[in-house]
């Protein structure tokens, strides 16, 4: 059934007011421009204006036209997003790897027509080394009524994102580390299989010594499983040597420990298992310099599959994983809040390159 005028101009008022034209408390037209802009008559435009009114969308006053009402809440979709706590985006080396972690939370947010928004406080507090996150919580409150939750680099404290819960009452999930407050939902690496699977080719492979070259940042998750699976290699090989400080020595130490492996393990088939796919490409070149051949002589396997890992030759043997997936699965928690599981793993994968 078609639609009587007066209610044809009653929606396209109340479209116009919806969309701001006519903010609350500002006069709409008089009866007497409506009937002319919609070619109707007068009494026609005033039943419009009434069935409006009725509604509590416009009211009367007297001896004026109508205005829209104060109270009238606009049912305009407000732009909705996640707020990340992340340090930043770079285009330098490993730093890309967050950049895809963003990456991946922005395609899942674009699919449930949700933006993103980077935090620029927690940049700040990060990068001045300030580590003072009260402008984030004040940042947070400001952008509250369209912000539909956190998702948030491994650096964020626990005592932050606490506050962040219980200010915002807004879901939270942080990604590389396990948290220890009670609402916020972890995403993290699980390394474990990866590791064992690499550990069987390689002793396939008769490899029989192992350079561990040591973890850093031990408040990431995967960082701690590497850890471990450390101590369990050298616990279960006899040639085994862990290089606990290897990422923080400098280049000539790090030289002299590659060194005194290679002397120490001289008679054995050496496989060198680092925390990062830049060390293995730096072990690696420094091995082609010493005439020493990889993998004929001597093994390398990287950490993370990432562009040092596949766009350079010879590809790294690498664990691996798709950061994408860890910023996709945080943004799909976030987005539909509460979660029985406070941990969620997504699991790397051994993937065999031309290092071994």
């Amino acid at each position: 059934m078609a639609k009587y005028r007066y209610r044809i101009i009653a929606d396209k008022l109340r479209q116009d007011i919806e969309n701001g034209v006519y903010p609350p408390g500002v006069s709409i037209p008089s009866t007497r421009e409506l009937a002319e802009k919609h070619g109707v008559s007068q009494l026609t435009a005033i039943r419009a204006l009434a069935l409006l009114a009725q509604r509590d969308i416009l009211i009367r006053r007297p001896g004026h036209n109508y205005c829209v009402a104060q109270n009238f809440e606009s049912t305009v979709a407000q732009p909705q997003f996640l707020t990340l706590l992340f340090r930043h985006i770079s285009n330098k080396g490993w730093e890309s790897y967050g950049n895809d972690i963003i990456s991946g939370i922005t395609m899942e947010g674009v699919k449930a027509c949700y933006s993103t928004y980077l935090s620029a406080a927690a940049t700040r507090a990060y990068w001045f080394n300030t580590m003072d996150f009260s402008s984030v919580v004040s940042e947070a409150h400001q952008l509250a009524g369209q912000n539909k939750g956190f998702v948030a680099d491994y650096f964020v404290p626990d005592d932050l994102l606490q506050q962040l819960v219980e200010e915002t009452h807004l879901p939270v999930v942080i990604v590389g580390r396990e948290s220890k407050v009670p609402r916020v939902k972890s995403v993290v690496l699980s390394i474990s299989p990866a590791c064992y699977t690499m550990l069987n080719t390689l002793k396939r492979l008769k490899y029989d010594a192992f350079v561990c070259c040591g973890p850093y940042q031990m408040e990431r998750y995967e960082y701690q499983q590497l850890d471990l699976f450390y101590k369990e290699l050298a616990a279960a090989e006899k040639n085994v040597r862990i290089l606990k400080e290897f990422i923080n020595l400098s280049w000539s130490e790090q030289v002299s420990e590659i060194n005194q492996a290679l002397k120490e393990f001289s008679h054995s088939r050496i496989c060198f298992i680092t925390s990062h796919d830049i060390v293995a490409r730096k072990i690696f070149e420094f091995l082609e310099q010493q005439n020493i051949s990889v993998p004929e002589q001597v093994g390398v396997v990287g950490f993370y599959g990432t562009r040092q890992a596949t766009e350079h030759s010879p590809v790294l043997t690498c664990l691996a994983a798709a950061p994408e997936k860890l910023g996709q699965y945080a943004a799909q928690l976030a987005i539909s809040g509460e979660s029985p599981i406070a941990t969620h793993k997504i699991p790397m994968t051994f993937n065999f390159g031309e290092t071994i």
